[in-house]
């Protein structure tokens, strides 16, 4: 194949596969949400990514991150960004806007400026969303065993662990017959994992909570439901680690979820 020059126009659907990684989302002709067809929501506010390097930046100037950490950061965006490029949330809006507000949540209000759980709240769905580190639908051992070779190449295997105990296994027909299984596994899974694993967790509950008013009121009762039954008392022992960060956090999901609660009452 003969040299790729950006200003040239791409022609067939493989060529523009072929460097799809490297394109902004706009390249795109079409999203869908399974086999419907969806336009982004261009009323919602659009991804600032001056201000999200700015919080980086501000962070090196007062020596919470180093300018290696800041460009593993940007990294671990971009990666996010084309990983995620065709895909949607229920509302319309951009699924890696998601990935971005879980990141902000750790530094703009749980105050955490640790390079790898930024990183990691990045990443926090690529796993079980795209392929970008393996295929885990058909084999979740061997989608394990790549992503934390990948992920270790590119970050640390710090990060590799955040990544892959926050992601959901998928039904692989091998040691995943069905969803109780999965789930129960990946609930074991957070049970032992680190305190900044949960952290980043319950930056990413906190998101889905404040973003359920754009889902059927029968998903919002259920992740309401999931969220006190399963996950709390998770949280709860991430509170002696993290005792501010916690506090908040938790203290921001009960706002929330009462708030949606009176709504459907």
């Amino acid at each position: 194949m003969g040299e790729y020059k950006p200003n040239t126009p791409i022609g067939g659907s493989a060529e523009r596969k072929q460097y799809s990684l490297f394109m902004d989302w706009t390249e795109y002709d079409e999203v869908r949400i399974g086999d419907q067809p969806i336009k982004f929501d261009e009323t919602r506010e659009e991804e600032d990514h001056e201000a999200f390097s700015a919080r980086l930046l501000s962070a090196m100037e007062r020596g919470e991150l180093n300018e290696e950490d800041v460009e593993r950061i940007e990294f671990a965006y971009d990666i996010a960004k084309a990983a995620h490029r065709n895909q949607a949330r229920e509302s319309g809006e951009r699924y890696f806007e998601h990935l971005r507000a879980a990141a902000l949540i750790l530094m703009d209000e749980a105050k955490i400026f640790d390079r790898d759980m930024i990183i990691a709240a990045l990443l926090h769905d690529a796993g079980e969303d795209t392929g970008i580190f393996g295929n885990i639908t058909k084999s979740y051992e061997k989608w394990r065993q790549r992503s934390r070779l990948r992920l270790g190449w590119a970050f640390n295997e710090r990060t590799a662990d955040m990544v892959i105990a926050v992601t959901k296994p998928s039904i692989d027909g091998i040691l995943f017959h069905d969803k109780a299984e999965a789930g129960e596994f990946y609930h074991r899974g957070l049970d032992a994992a680190s305190p900044e694993t949960i952290l980043i967790k319950m930056a990413d509950r906190l998101h889905n909570l404040r973003t359920l008013s754009d889902t059927p009121p029968e998903k919002q009762r259920k992740q309401i439901k999931e969220t006190r039954e399963i996950y709390w008392p998770l949280f709860e022992k991430t509170r002696q680690a993290y005792p501010d960060a916690v506090e908040y956090l938790l203290g921001q999901m009960e706002q929330v979820m009462k708030e949606i609660e009176a709504g459907l009452a």
